[in-house]
């Protein structure tokens, strides 16, 4: 979620997570492969399955 709160900023994101950029660069260009289209074009659906997966785990 680093990534999109950050506004889609590699920098921003590798900042907050304390990782190099490239390795956020890395991560999101995968995440984009597996889903098959940029996370822009899927933000809210892509934050809406983040939020519940960080939800259901603290419920565990």
């Amino acid at each position: 979620m680093a990534y999109l709160d950050s506004g889609g900023s590699y920098t921003q994101a590798a900042t907050r997570l304390h990782l190099h950029k490239n390795t956020v660069h890395y991560r999101i260009r995968k995440a984009e492969e597996l889903l098959g289209r940029p996370l822009a074009e899927d933000r809210l659906d892509v934050e809406v399955a983040l939020l519940a997966r960080t939800l259901l785990w603290r419920h565990r």
